[in-house]
């Protein structure tokens, strides 16, 4: 198996279990879909690291929760909210797009490899 497989795969299921938490409408209060259902909006920063993020992401560390999407292609909104985080293939109701999500990571991964004479 190729190595990038096995990281875009960790890199998916970050995404999904991202998905499942915004999605599920027992969160709202701390993380929930943005207006146009490609973003989501992490309300209780406290809430979601305490509560929500270990089940994500462990350890449950915010920055670098907030790196990984970063890395994966989020972009942070500039909006009233703090913490509004987009990628058009993060779409509410759609979660078959976050594979697109990991194939481009998959290719940025691979090339940078490349370019930096590394193996992965």
């Amino acid at each position: 198996m190729d190595p990038s497989s096995s990281i875009a795969s960790q890199a998916l299921d970050l995404l999904k279990k991202t998905y499942e938490v915004v999605d599920h409408p027992s969160t709202n209060s701390i993380i929930s879909w943005g207006p146009d259902n490609k973003s989501f909006i992490i309300w209780d920063l406290e809430g979601f690291e305490k509560f929500l993020l270990p089940n994500i992401l462990s350890p449950g560390n915010l920055g670098v929760y907030a790196s990984y999407l970063k890395l994966y292609g989020f972009l942070k909104v500039e909006s009233e909210q703090k913490w509004e985080f987009a990628n058009d293939d993060f779409v509410r109701g759609h979660p078959e797009l976050l594979e697109k999500i990991t194939d481009r990571y998959k290719i940025y991964l691979q090339a940078f490899c490349a370019r930096e004479g590394l193996i992965i």
